[in-house]
């Protein structure tokens, strides 16, 4: 089950729903998708997200891969999708870019990712290098194996 909203500001600083496609995708040519980690590496992937786009007529979806564990059904989350969706609306109402917010309810993280992404997708995580490859790194390997750009942002 996935539940998408988009959001763009206006003139006047609030964030107000945005049509999109019937397949959820924004009417741009190009699309950044940040794939949400923790909320402090992902505002920073925003920020990288943000600097890519600039010039070009893009998109940038976050991509939020919700784990229900087996003991629940997947359509009753632990945490609703309504209350994730409130708490990144806050984070995106000062984002200067069109940002559409993903949350796909799944019981694998890299099957949820694999099926959100188009072919070739440009993907922005934030993460910062450890000395053991770290679960975030793994995932990037495996999207850049099947074909994604990948680009890992820092947090500030």
């Amino acid at each position: 089950m996935t539940t998408q909203r988009a959001f763009q500001r206006e003139d006047t600083g609030q964030a107000r729903a945005i049509e999109t496609g019937r397949d959820g995708s924004a009417p741009h040519c190009f699309e950044i998708v940040v794939l949400f980690t923790t909320v402090r590496e992902t505002l920073g992937a925003l920020r990288t997200a943000g600097r890519l786009a600039q010039g070009v007529a893009t998109s940038i979806r976050l991509l939020v891969p919700q784990v229900v564990p087996y003991p629940l059904p997947l359509d009753e989350p632990p945490v609703s999708s309504g209350h994730l969706i409130r708490e990144f609306q806050v984070v995106l109402e000062d984002s200067q870019l069109e940002t559409r917010i993903d949350v796909r309810r799944c019981r694998d993280h890299w099957q949820a990712v694999g099926a959100a992404l188009k072919p070739r997708s440009v993907v922005v995580m934030g993460g910062s290098r450890g000395w053991w490859p770290s679960r975030k790194y793994r995932l990037a390997a495996r999207l850049r194996s099947a074909g994604h750009q990948v680009v890992f942002s820092s947090p500030e």
